[in-house]
Formats: structure tokens, C-alpha cells, sequence
């Protein structure tokens, strides 16, 4: 239990964390598939990782390999929201480049020479997607 809080202790759910948010989201953005679950049963897979430890009777591990495996996936899923709220901060929301404010009447533009390189396209695709909203609307029942 001394090492329960140690730093060491934290690196392996963190990095096992941010590999169930990379394979997650590979495997939801081009199989389709529902990312609350796929990254629910790789945090349980990374998990198993628990049983290797011979120290520890079967009891202790089996509650040890849940709550690893929940911790994981605390971990994968927060990253994930981090990384959602991130790229849709950047892409303006909804993926829209806003227009530049117009001048002011009475005052002069600044001048500058137009660019002729293409303008960077955005990407239609994005690699950090909410996992845990439900894809049908919620029905609020009557009062």
C-alpha cells in the first residue's frame, strides 16, 4: 500500500491510459465503432496485466485488475474529452473559418502583398470524438 501513491505507481495506468485513447479512437474513427465501448474493454485487456504479479494472492489481484482497469479508463476518457474540447476550440466548433472584422469607415486598410499559396484545407475528419453522448436525441417525459 506504501506504493499505492508513489509516482511510479501513476505511470503505467497514465500510459496505458493514453494507449486506449490512440487505439480507440483508430479503431471508432475507421471501423465505426462505439468508442465508450471499445475503450471500455481495451482498459479491462490492459488490465490483465495485474495477473502477472505472483506476490499477491487471487483475491487482492482480481480487485486490483478492476480497479486498474477503471482507472484506466477514467484516464483514457478524460484525455479523450480534453482532446475533443481542444480540437473543436480550434476548428472554431463547427469546422468554420471566420471572416475577417470589416474596416472601419475613414480609416485605411494596411496594405499587404496577397499571398499566392492555396489556403491550408481543413480536414474533414477528427481524430478526437465525444464517446460517452448518446446518439439518439434524450426524451424528457412529461410533467
Amino acid at each position: 500500500m506504501s506504493s499505492f501513491i508513489d509516482a511510479k505507481s501513476m505511470l503505467t495506468p497514465g500510459v496505458a491510459g493514453t494507449i486506449v485513447v490512440l487505439v480507440t479512437n483508430a479503431l471508432a474513427n475507421n471501423f465505426s465503432l462505439p468508442g465508450k465501448w471499445v475503450a471500455l474493454i481495451l482498459s479491462f485487456v490492459c488490465g490483465l496485466v495485474v495477473f502477472g504479479d505472483t506476490k499477491v494472492s487471487v483475491g487482492p489481484r482480481i480487485a486490483f485488475y478492476v480497479l486498474n482497469s477503471l482507472i484506466i479508463f477514467a484516464t483514457a476518457v478524460g484525455a479523450n474529452g480534453i482532446g475533443t474540447a481542444v480540437s473543436s476550440q480550434t476548428r472554431g466548433g463547427s469546422g468554420t473559418v471566420a471572416a475577417a472584422p470589416p474596416t472601419p469607415a475613414g480609416t485605411v486598410a494596411p496594405t499587404a502583398t496577397p499571398s499566392t499559396a492555396a489556403p491550408t484545407p481543413v480536414p474533414s475528419g477528427q481524430f478526437f470524438k465525444p464517446w460517452l453522448t448518446s446518439a439518439a436525441p434524450a426524451v424528457q417525459s412529461p410533467r
